[in-house]
């Protein structure tokens, strides 16, 4: 294949033909054309013709490539482990859009796709197997595959490919904040064979800057990470992430195979904390120059690099990224049961506590009056007159129990109960209002039985998590909020129900719960009881994005099918994941519902008016998927005696949280695939990785996706609702909900 013509190629080409140009219209006027040559312009004026042949000429050079330095767009440097699949997003300027249908994608000399050009963006997928620097290039091509405009490696991004060598990452002000600093001891570094990249957590995008220093400093180019305000895909309301955003960058630098095991930084508590997390050295220009000079300095880190790769050799993909991107180690000897059914969910739950003997510990977001409640209190209380020690956790905003003055009456009566304890996590008091302690909420729901069973999932303390879509009367006028919801958790047994009863046990104490006698009491010697291994992945907000890592480490790894249970406003990021599993021909099934309870004719029924913006909300942020191809549907109940709505079925809001993927592994907890479960909220996911439980849960699945209502973007239904979406999402800032 013919390489591209370079610019000082073009530009003498062009000049060329403004000379012949020039000169054939000054020969027309002095008669020295040859007779049988025609002048430019077909038969226009001579003047007309050249300035026609000009501009003509000016054209083809603009598409050819002479103008794409002043339209084409930039796009994110990547670093990657040679041999592990890179995911390319690369932006495509408007004018290149109009002019162009394709998109060949080169990394390096190699081409690696060609693809059409739906909208701003072309996803790719590409495999770097030789280590070094490969400019990401993009040509535009019309129908017939005729180059329309060049690419340039001189203003695209890279993809930098590391094999063994240790690398380190350089936090960019060291480059960028004094001219005159010696940065001789990364020079030196790089000369002893180590990889260099640099982050950046400026709010303005530096790239070009730090190009520039990297240059002037005598630096060997690397790829440059930045995360500038345009990437952060959520309001932080005046909360600083940047520690956050540089753990979960490294997180997933490591996750990709890449022996990053130092930090070179000016004194900084952001970094020294991101490192800290994933055991990386971090270390300033003068201590690097003395373990450069020491003899050995840098063996423990070449040594940690090595073993680094070691593992990455050694897992397989999708356990390694898990082991990384989660923070869970695997627990073995386990048993899993998942259950979607709310009546055998609540019917199992009263079981285990009417056969507790010593411990029944309990946490919930929302605790809401109603029969169910009732029910569990009665049982509470009973368990309690039994000599059972029951303890309840509930969220102080969500349950309103310690919210300025207010309390739960539930709670309240619970607690002067002999033998019942009630505390609530994150209380609000009027001195100390502030708006960050009204996202950062403890989610979680787990319930744990004499520290030998225990139950994470979605459920709530209400009558919608626990009440059978067969046991209620639904008619087209029942409001929406006796409708029951579709919803998740996972029974546990062995080993791992001890890391659940440890996270309610440092909950407690977080939130000044009364001492506990004898604690060692509440973790029995928990032998296996399965073969199931599992993992409790644990997020505390603003502090860490392990359920976030988690999703991201399945969507990642899917090779045939990923599985969805869930109705939030799906995070940007997990969208792009779910948007490249499709590019490589995964099958994603995403089961929503409706924030309001729908009819089976589609029409909601009567509910809160928020809610119904938040169904539009929600709905907008799944179109992207389902014109990508996504099989999206809208969980309908089967028909039942008691549901006489128009079309004999309800379409109900659906709270699971539930992840599944190949028939291998599967999430189930309490961490939604949204912004706030991301990164704002606590929240508790166990991930399965036992193929018997994982394919009984996905028959499940396909079970109710046969009783369920598939999106169709044609459709009258969907077409009708297009305007409230479009306004909602506008309407309805990323503020109110993130």
């Amino acid at each position: 294949m013919a390489s591209p013509p370079t610019s000082r190629e073009r530009s003498a080409g062009v000049t060329a033909r403004v000379a012949e140009i020039v000169r054939s219209f000054f020969a027309e006027q002095t008669g020295e054309l040859e007779a049988n040559e025609p002048p430019p312009g077909r038969g226009t004026s001579a003047l007309e013709g050249a300035v026609q042949a000009i501009s003509d000429s000016l054209d083809r050079w603009r598409s050819t490539g002479g103008l794409v330095r002043f339209t084409q767009t930039g796009g994110r440097d990547r670093l990657v482990a040679a041999g592990v699949p890179v995911e390319l997003e690369l932006p495509v300027d408007r004018l290149t859009r109009l002019r162009a249908a394709q998109a060949r994608v080169r990394v390096g000399d190699e081409v690696v796709d060609e693809v059409e050009i739906r909208g701003p963006v072309v996803r790719v997928r590409a495999i770097a197997r030789e280590p070094g620097i490969h400019p990401v290039v993009v040509d535009a091509l019309d129908r017939r595959g005729h180059v329309v405009a060049w690419g340039q490696a001189r203003e695209a991004p890279i993809v930098q490919v590391i094999t063994d060598a240790p690398t380190a990452a350089v936090n960019a002000e060291l480059l960028l904040s004094d001219p005159a600093r010696d940065l001789a001891p990364l020079r030196e570094l790089a000369l002893r064979g180590w990889s260099l990249v640099f982050f950046d957590l400026h709010p303005d995008d530096r790239q070009r800057q730090i190009r520039e220093a990297l240059s002037r400093h005598g630096l060997p180019r690397g790829a440059i990470l930045v995360h500038p305000k345009s990437d952060v895909e959520f309001k932080t309301l005046g909360i600083d992430f940047h520690t956050l955003f540089a753990a979960t960058r490294i997180r997933r630098i490591r996750a990709d195979g890449v022996p990053l095991v130092l930090m070179v930084t000016s004194e900084s508590e952001v970094w020294a904390t991101a490192c800290a997390a994933d055991e990386i050295a971090s270390v300033d220009l003068d201590e690097l120059a003395e373990r450069l000079r020491g003899p050995g300095g840098l063996d423990p880190w070449v040594r940690a690099a090595a073993d680094l790769r070691r593992r990455f050799a050694a897992s397989p993909t999708r356990r390694w990224r898990l082991d990384v991107l989660a923070d869970a180690p695997v627990v073995s000897g386990n048993r899993c049961v998942v259950e979607l059914d709310n009546r055998r969910a609540r019917e199992r739950l009263f079981a285990l506590i009417e056969r507790a003997t010593t411990s029944v510990h309990l946490q919930f977001y929302i605790l809401r009056p109603g029969i169910f409640t009732e029910r569990l209190a009665v049982r509470l209380i009973r368990a309690a007159r039994a000599g059972v020690a029951v303890r309840l956790i509930v969220d102080a905003l969500y349950s309103t129990q310690g919210v300025l003055g207010l309390t739960n009456p539930i709670a309240d009566g619970l607690g002067e109960e002999p033998g019942i304890e009630i505390v609530a996590s994150a209380p609000i008091s009027s001195d100390r209002l502030e708006v960050g302690a009204f996202k950062r909420r403890d989610h979680r729901k787990l319930i744990i039985i004499d520290g030998e069973v225990a139950l994470v999932g979605g459920r709530n303390c209400g009558d919608e998590y626990y009440t059978g879509f067969d046991e209620v009367a639904i008619t087209d006028w029942t409001p929406h909020e006796r409708v029951p919801w579709l919803d998740a958790h996972v029974e546990v047994h062995g080993p791992l129900v001890s890391a659940v009863q440890r996270d309610f046990v440092t909950t407690w104490r977080a939130s000044g719960g009364p001492e506990i006698a004898d604690e060692n009491a509440l973790f029995p010697d928990l032998a296996a009881v399965g073969d199931v291994d599992a993992r409790l992945v644990l997020h505390r907000g603003l502090v860490d994005t392990n359920t976030l890592g988690a999703y991201e480490a399945l969507v990642d790894g899917a090779d045939r099918h990923v599985y969805i249970l869930n109705d939030f406003p799906i995070l940007a990021s997990l969208q792009g994941g779910l948007l490249r599993a499709l590019d490589r021909g995964v099958r994603v099934v995403i089961l929503t519902g409706s924030g309001v309870a729908r009819r089976g004719d589609g029409k909601m029924l009567r509910g809160p008016l928020a809610r119904v913006f938040f169904e539009y909300m929600t709905k907008h942020r799944l179109e992207p998927l389902i014109r990508a191809g996504a099989e999206t549907y809208e969980y309908a109940t089967p028909k039942l005696e008691e549901i006489v709505t128009r079309g004999g079925v309800v379409r109900p809001y659906v709270h699971a949280k539930v992840m599944s993927v190949d028939g291998e592994v599967a999430s189930v907890g309490s961490a939604n695939l949204d912004v706030t479960a991301s990164y704002w909220e606590n929240e508790a996911n166990v991930v399965i990785e036992s193929a018997a439980v994982v394919r009984e849960l996905e028959a499940t699945i396909e079970r109710l996706l046969a009783t369920s209502y598939r999106i169709d973007l044609d459709s009258s239904y969907w077409r009708g609702e297009a305007r409230m979406r479009e306004i909602t999402s506008t309407l309805w800032p990323e503020t109110l909900y993130s």
